[in-house]
């Protein structure tokens, strides 16, 4: 008797709640549907936010491969800087923008628009630090301030370069041999040498390497003083190695000795600067 009650008990109360949840419903019935609209608004709207943006990179994308020359035209045929500039002020805000900046940058080089060039580095640099291709741009930078007479705020961005993006060998070799290429053109041998030796020291087959090792090589034949000294680094280098080795094998304990040693060479010369 008493399980009855409870569940005429229950009974009445699910069909209470079922009466009020009406009519519940019933009272806000309005403000359910302006929600509902509300929220098939939102989602339309982002649905065609997410379409026309990608629409936007593919119609921004299919720009700049338009510029690219066609089947039959020369590949090596110059295209304006203004052309990437329209793209890149067309389409800011796509993937497609930055790499058309740096184009228009890079053809502007091309053009021997050489501050123009730098000052669209520069842009790129600041709009786009953490661009994959933002060493390049620093890079960039450097360049045409050479290419402008200006070596000694050149020399600066080249160290600048070497520094930032020590890790990236696309930037840091060719930025190591201009600063190598200019220290050796104001009579500082000694630290030109030693840029040089860095190069061939990280790769000794690339094409860089190959030109360091000839720039260095020519020093040695009006510098002798400069082969002297790597040849008195490397002795001491060999003889550090040999005595390491020799305690090791006398089984006595030896510290432990870094034999990766900088070629930095200090050497003094009496040729005048040029």
């Amino acid at each position: 008797m008493v399980e009855k009650d409870k569940t005429a008990i229950t009974g009445v109360q699910e069909s209470s709640f079922g009466l009020e949840l009406l009519a519940w419903f019933e009272t806000n019935k309005k403000k359910l549907i302006y929600v509902g609209i509300v929220i098939l608004i939102v989602w339309l709207g982002a649905l065609t936010v997410i379409h026309f943006k990608r629409e936007r990179e593919a119609e921004a994308s299919a720009a700049l491969t338009a510029l690219r020359p066609q089947l039959g035209e020369s590949m090596l045929a110059n295209i304006p800087a203004q052309k990437y500039l329209e793209i890149y002020e067309k389409y800011r805000g796509t993937k497609t923008a930055p790499k058309a900046l740096l184009l228009a940058a890079g053809a502007y080089y091309q053009e021997g628009k050489y501050q123009d060039a730098q000052k669209t580095f520069e842009k790129f640099l600041s709009e786009y630090p953490d661009d994959i291709f933002a060493p390049q741009a620093a890079l960039g930078i450097a360049s045409s301030l050479e290419a402008q007479g200006k070596e000694a705020e050149a020399l600066t961005k080249y160290q600048e370069v070497t520094t930032r993006y020590s890790v990236d060998p696309s930037v840091l070799i060719p930025a190591k041999m201009s600063y190598g290429r200019l220290m050796e053109k104001q009579g500082k041998y000694d630290v030109a040498y030693g840029a040089y030796a860095d190069i061939i020291r990280s790769d000794a087959y690339t094409t860089w390497a190959q030109e360091a090792m000839y720039r260095l090589q020519a020093l040695e034949k009006k510098h002798p003083e400069l082969a002297q000294a790597r040849i008195q680094q490397q002795q001491r280098m060999q003889a550090v190695q040999t005595n390491t080795v020799m305690l090791k094998t006398n089984g006595k304990s030896a510290t432990p000795v870094s034999t990766k040693t900088n070629i930095t060479l200090t050497v003094k010369t009496n040729v005048g600067s040029k």
